[in-house]
């Protein structure tokens, strides 16, 4: 089994980018929610609660009224938000999908770590072999 590990990097760049892509997307993401009569907006975006406008009729409201109608509205927005974050991510996992390859199994991981330890442990006995002919070449001498 060979590694490309250029591919591997390439992928990892790409996907980098992606979620940099997806990120500044979600930054710029803003929703909002109102009531039925407009009474009530509320603006929502990735900090939280970006503000709230209210019609002249709300301010004739009751307090505690026109404080559950904009706790209310708020949580709307905010699903809204949510929503609309979900739907960005998987949008960005599908395009990713298309053009990304699995990541190798454990089973074949494996494989190719022992390779490597393979390779690694030849190299090593080359290596001393080639010292110890030098060693004995100079002990000659």
């Amino acid at each position: 089994m060979t590694f490309d590990f250029a591919a591997l990097a390439e992928s990892a760049q790409r996907l980098a980018g992606r979620s940099d892509e997806l990120r500044r997307r979600i930054d710029e993401l803003h929703t909002s929610a109102a009531t039925d009569d407009e009474r009530v907006t509320v603006r929502w975006n990735g900090s939280g609660l970006a503000g709230v406008d209210l019609d002249p009729r709300a301010m004739r409201m009751p307090a505690a009224e026109l404080g559950a109608l904009i706790t209310a509205t708020a949580g709307r927005a905010r699903e809204e938000f949510e929503r609309a974050v979900r739907t960005l991510r998987e949008e960005f996992a599908d395009a990713a999908g298309g053009g990304a390859s699995e990541p190798p199994g454990a089973e074949e991981t494996a494989d190719f770590i022992n390779d490597m330890g393979s390779i690694m442990q030849s190299a090593v006995q080359e290596s001393t072999a080639i010292i110890d002919g030098m060693r004995r070449a100079l002990q000659q001498r």
